[in-house]
């Protein structure tokens, strides 16, 4: 039905079949496909209205691969990954 990336599986299933498959909690699965080191070692974050090309840029200057979402209040929503970014940022160039 669906045959991607376990994040993006887990994000953005295809259809409900494949949501229902990877089951309710997939925010929660998400969470475990982040290595402790990734998370623990770089500090960069952005908004939910950053632009996706300062996101990307962000990225690459650091050499991180994810890059932590907030919202308003400094919360964390979620997190983007280096991949999403270049992939939605090149499909929007």
């Amino acid at each position: 039905m669906q045959y991607d990336h376990s994040d993006t599986l887990l994000a953005r299933p295809r259809d409900e079949f494949v949501a229902q498959f990877v089951g309710q909690d997939s925010t929660l699965k998400r969470l475990l496909l982040v290595k402790a080191g990734d998370a623990a070692t770089h500090p960069e974050t952005a908004r939910m209205d950053t632009p996706l090309a300062h996101a990307f840029a962000v990225m690459d200057e650091t050499d991180c691969r994810y890059l932590t979402v907030l919202d308003n209040a400094g919360h964390a929503l979620g997190y983007v990954t280096r991949r999403a970014a270049a992939t939605a940022h090149a499909a929007s160039a």
